[in-house]
């Protein structure tokens, strides 16, 4: 029995961890497809966050795994500041592109669900209602890629 739950809390930590960095994963994707599809201004320094979103989710990964549950502010910080500078890459075009309202709307929902994330065993359902904001960002977003970087025409995908 004792070994039994020995595997479990290893395997409990395990997910957990992987849960975390998935976190990383997932803001850098939401980022990519506008980065490498949406035409940005060629000198502006926004050309170069299709690497470099790459570059903070690896580095994001690493410090948690090494620093895992140890410096939640820091990891936080980490998270937001991931999913706030490449948006301003987009916000400092002069151009007004089509999907700007939807990553803007995912934006807000994705931050304001942080308030949510902090609250976890403060606020009754905290966890669960941070996934709804993820959930929610993460489905604008998606509608947002489909209709305007993967755009369907009558006749069927445009080129």
């Amino acid at each position: 029995m004792l070994h039994y739950l020995l595997l479990v809390r290893i395997l409990k930590d395990i997910l957990h961890r992987g849960d975390r960095a998935m976190i990383y994963v997932f803001i850098a994707a939401s980022y990519f497809p506008w980065l490498i599809l949406q035409p940005l201004p060629v000198d502006a320094w926004a050309t170069e966050l299709w690497w470099l979103i790459w570059v903070l989710a690896s580095l994001g990964i690493l410090y948690q795994q090494i620093f895992h549950e140890r410096f939640k502010c820091l990891e936080t910080f980490f998270y937001l500041f991931m999913g706030i500078v490449p948006s301003l890459a987009f916000l400092s075009c002069t151009d007004d592109f089509s999907g700007l309202t939807e990553l803007k709307i995912g934006g807000l929902l994705y931050v304001g669900g942080v308030i949510f994330f902090k609250s976890d065993g403060k606020l009754p359902f905290a966890h669960a209602i941070w996934h709804l904001f993820v959930a929610m960002a993460a489905g604008v977003h998606y509608y947002a890629i489909l209709n305007y970087l993967y755009p369907v025409s009558a006749q069927g995908i445009t080129p």
